[in-house]
């Protein structure tokens, strides 16, 4: 496991992980601000507060400090705006997946050909007294010039998709992302969404250089136990078991066995943080007869 230490100058926390980490519990103030300390790292603007009092935020990678310029931030949320997205602006995660997309070599071809045409069009429409010409076609030019939407029979937008499909849109295109990035050295991705489901933890690809911080409220089946951080009284990252194995003997003088720990913590989260939509008629009415 790699250890991540976040620091955003008056608070650090170390967070042991591979690709993934879901920060669970009840606690929002905790996730909160674990979030906010990932944002700060990347935000390129610093308040009077920060720079009077030196609180420089900071990422660590097993206790080497990464470079903000030599890292990817992405973001994903429920919130999501498929036609604000595919109007292509600059924070736009469709224009991110098409720049990553149309620089493949498979495409330089058809670009060339492109570039080729406009040209040939150009000298064609010249006349004696005026002359035009096409900026050289690529990538960039291409994305000047095209219109995004999403489409499986019909175009549709964020109206038209359920939550589930909206998250998983979202994590195809970083997928491709990810898949397309070789000159960063790390690329986190924070997600905050409500509910998670299997079907989401599936999608979310793991890579070398990828880092997944889901922050949600409930647990699910796919997740393993050291991938999860419960955010509480305190935030307990359930990989560091020597922290909790500790913790129980010095507050309770009881040393439990490594093996029969895990297996209680697995029974806990799982009967505390497993989602279930009550029937409220039927709660209702078992409620007025006890």
């Amino acid at each position: 496991m790699n250890k991540i230490t976040i620091d955003n100058g008056s608070n650090s926390i170390d967070i042991q992980m591979d690709h993934k980490k879901y920060i669970i519990g009840n606690n929002m103030q905790e996730k909160r601000n674990l979030e906010l300390m990932i944002k700060q790292f990347f935000q390129k603007t610093e308040s009077e507060y920060r720079s009077e009092n030196n609180l420089e935020a900071k990422i660590l990678m097993d206790g080497e400090a990464v470079s903000n310029k030599r890292m990817l931030f992405l973001e994903i949320n429920p919130y999501y705006s498929l036609i604000e997205d595919c109007k292509l602006s600059s924070k736009s995660l469709v224009l991110k997946y098409l720049e990553k997309k149309l620089q493949d070599k498979i495409y330089f071809d058809t670009i060339r050909t492109l570039d080729i045409l406009f040209q040939s069009l150009a000298e064609e429409a010249n006349d004696d007294n005026l002359k035009i010409a096409f900026h050289e076609m690529n990538f960039k030019q291409l994305l000047k010039i095209l219109e995004a939407y999403f489409s499986d029979d019909f175009q549709k937008d964020e109206f038209d998709l359920s939550y589930e499909d909206v998250i998983l849109f979202q994590i195809h295109l970083i997928n491709e992302i990810i898949a397309h990035t070789e000159d960063k050295d790390m690329i986190i991705v924070s997600v905050n969404i409500p509910i998670i489901t299997d079907t989401i933890i599936e999608e979310m690809k793991s890579t070398g250089h990828s880092f997944f911080f889901i922050f949600t409220n409930n647990y699910c089946e796919k997740m393993k136990l050291d991938e999860v951080i419960l955010s509480e009284e305190e935030l307990y990252d359930l990989a560091d078991i020597n922290y909790i194995f500790y913790e129980i003997e010095e507050t309770y003088n009881e040393i439990q066995q490594v093996e029969v720990l895990k297996e209680n913590m697995k029974k806990f989260v799982k009967l505390n943080y497993t989602y279930k939509a009550f029937n409220v008629i039927d709660e209702l009415t078992h409620f007025s007869n006890k």
